[in-house]
């Protein structure tokens, strides 16, 4: 690709903003050069990088991974939020991802009870998979601002009994699949699990309420 004045793109390289504010690169600009310089502005404000457009579109996660000392575009634009309103967002999204795990837990436990088995696995399934992303979210978002799981203020019980008690509810979810138990499995779904959803999505949003931007 030639740029104007017959320069090439390697030479003239990336432009690169973040927060809407240019960064100065080392010349000709790369794309592990300008997130070098991100990473480092960010970390100085107490910030994390949360979006990264090249030209305009979102930069896919391979480029990310594996930035490349070269120019890819003309510019970069990266998008930078507090570590505590990151943490707030994702912890009310975890909440309301609740609602849909407790919907496919009512609705396996319907069709267990009706005899559909079978058709009761993918909504137990897709549950579960709900149930650990939701947990992820939490242990992550603890980590980036430096805290246990017991410091979230999440109410009564604390985050951390809310994460064994969990555990313990699947286990039995688990126990019930490998005994082909379906009368013990649809309790667990329709009762434990409900109160599991309830009791999590009260902790989350409690949480996310406590938490407090950094002055």
């Amino acid at each position: 690709m030639v740029a104007a004045g017959g320069e090439t793109a390697d030479t003239v390289g990336m432009n690169a903003y973040l927060d809407g504010k240019p960064l100065t690169l080392p010349q000709p600009g790369t794309m592990a050069g300008a997130l070098r310089a991100a990473l480092a502005d960010a970390e100085r404000r107490g910030r994390v990088i949360v979006e990264v457009q090249i030209d305009g579109a979102k930069a896919p996660d391979s480029l990310l991974e594996e930035p490349p000392e070269e120019a890819v575009g003309s510019e970069v634009r990266l998008l930078s939020v507090e570590p505590v309103a990151l943490v707030r967002t994702t912890l009310m999204d975890a909440a309301d991802a609740l609602e849909s795990a407790r919907e496919r837990q009512g609705r396996s436990a319907e069709l267990i009870h009706a005899g559909k088995v079978e058709d009761a696995l993918r909504p137990l399934s897709e549950a579960i998979e709900t149930w650990q992303t939701v947990r992820d979210a939490v242990e992550k978002s603890a980590a980036m601002l430096n805290l246990r799981l017991s410091e979230l203020k999440a109410g009564t019980p604390g985050m951390e009994a809310l994460v064994e008690s969990l555990s313990g509810r699947l286990s039995e979810v688990r126990r019930a699949l490998a005994g082909e138990d379906w009368s013990a499995l649809a309790d667990v779904l329709a009762y434990d699990m409900g109160d599991q959803a309830d009791r999590w999505k009260s902790a989350l949003i409690a949480a996310a309420e406590g938490l407090r931007p950094a002055r």
